[in-house]
């Protein structure tokens, strides 16, 4: 699990030195303008820019903070989740890649909180694996679309991803999840993230599912027992 996690931060390497960096060359045009305000005496631009600057540094931090939490190999503790914002901590991860490959992302998280009982860290990467996968479908194309969402549906909490690339062939369905396999060319994967993911999803008794849409397009679902629906079954065991 440590290892694919470490992988899917490498595989978005590129961009996470753009998101960095973007910001940090935005604060140095910005302290230098700070600068010359400063020397005309101009002290009300000056507070203007500073708080622009440091808008920047909390970007900046913001960022690595999630790659630390994302990184660190910790144990499986279950805990209360807010998927909602698992969803947006894994949408996070991937925004500079969605941001330098002109993708369409759409996060429509519900209207209300969805809890579930799992580990934070390790539902994030799930989630991330997905939006990573679903980013590798649409690459190359001039309308890539990738749509994330989640709801409740009575005891069930349930996740979905949707892309618009060519969807999985049929004859590849029953493979699509075992260890090493993988429909990327060579030195693009090594086949473990679903087959992790379900695994991850196993220890908090959850399932992932798929279907491909007749025109193409994926639309990968993860459900989960809501909290609600968890301490009613650990009651009764």
């Amino acid at each position: 699990i440590q290892a694919a996690k470490l992988a899917a931060l490498g595989r978005m390497s590129a961009a996470i030195v753009h998101e960095v960096s973007q910001p940090l060359a935005a604060m140095e045009n910005t302290l230098a303008s700070t600068g010359l305000l400063a020397a005309r005496g101009e002290t009300g631009a000056v507070a203007d820019k500073v708080r622009a600057a440091r808008d920047l540094v909390r970007r900046i931090q913001r960022t690595v903070k999630l790659l630390k939490s994302f990184a660190r190999n910790e144990p499986a503790t279950l805990e209360t989740v807010d998927l909602a914002k698992a969803m947006s901590v894994a949408a996070e991860l991937a925004a500079p890649r969605v941001a330098s490959e002109g993708v369409a992302m759409t996060l429509a998280p519900s209207p209300r909180p969805i809890r579930v009982l799992a580990n934070a860290t390790r539902l994030e990467q799930v989630i991330l694996n997905l939006l990573v996968n679903a980013l590798d479908a649409v690459s190359g194309r001039a309308d890539a679309a990738v749509t994330v969402w989640c709801e409740q549906d009575g005891d069930a909490a349930r996740l979905f991803v949707r892309d618009n690339g060519p969807g999985i062939p049929e004859k590849l369905r029953d493979r699509i999840a075992e260890p090493f396999f993988t429909t990327k060319v060579t030195g693009e994967g090594l086949g473990l993230g679903l087959s992790i993911s379900r695994a991850i999803l196993d220890d908090f008794d959850g399932r992932m599912t798929f279907e491909t849409g007749a025109n193409g397009g994926c639309t990968f679902c993860i459900a989960l027992p809501a909290v609600e629906a968890a301490s009613r079954r650990e009651a009764a065991e």
